[in-house]
């Protein structure tokens, strides 16, 4: 289970990692000054330290599981492609097929990152994506089968946008 970024998506996943890593340490920090305003009881019975006590297991799963994705992280390079073949930051307008009068249009730009933004103009898409990993270094053009949601959908680059 490979994950695919570029340098930005590598430093986007460690400061993702970095953020989880500080909010443990904050949180530990609230735990110790609930267990401290309420010492007499046991820790079963004070329910701010409960609450951090299950937060803190809830960061300490998100942490493991970044680390976990870690081994899989594959940084790629952006690469000098020709024109037509489909390259990282490129954005381009698909037409994607789910069926016979299913038919959509979009225009997205093919990210390296781990996380796309969402609140943009124009959608991200990263390469570990269905329809990222189908039009990766593909020819403009060509129709492109993959796999959404356990059915074949097609997607054709229709042009590259300057």
């Amino acid at each position: 289970m490979e994950i695919i970024v570029d340098q930005l998506g590598y430093q986007q996943f460690m400061d993702i990692l970095e953020s989880y890593k500080q909010e443990s340490i904050d949180n530990g920090l609230k735990g110790n000054e609930a267990y401290s305003n309420d010492p007499g009881n046991t820790w079963h019975d004070n329910f701010d330290f409960e609450v951090m006590m299950q937060k803190s297991r809830t960061i300490a799963n998100k942490i493991d599981k970044m680390y976990e994705a870690k081994k899989f992280l594959k940084v790629i390079e952006k690469e000098d492609l020709a024109y037509h073949i489909v390259n990282i930051g490129d954005t381009l307008k698909l037409e994607i097929i789910y069926g016979d009068n299913d038919i959509e249009y979009e225009t997205v730009i093919l990210t390296g990152k781990y996380i796309p933004n969402v609140n943009l103009d124009i959608e991200e898409i990263t390469l570990n994506s269905p329809i990222g990993k189908a039009i990766f270094k593909q020819k403009v053009g060509e129709l492109i089968e993959f796999t959404l949601n356990d059915q074949k959908t097609y997607v054709k680059v229709i042009e590259k946008v300057k």
